[in-house]
């Protein structure tokens, strides 16, 4: 699976290594980067 954050750099990750969370953000379809951080802070 293709992992993207914006305080990390994009790159491949184990689906074993994946675990569901709780949290839920809602972003629109294409967020821009200030709206993703801005919105990953507030969840």
């Amino acid at each position: 699976a293709l992992v993207d954050a914006p305080d990390m750099v994009r790159g491949q990750m184990n689906f074993k290594r994946l675990v569901l969370t709780d949290i839920k953000i809602d972003i629109p379809r294409l967020p821009k980067k200030k709206s993703l951080i801005a919105a990953m802070e507030a969840a």
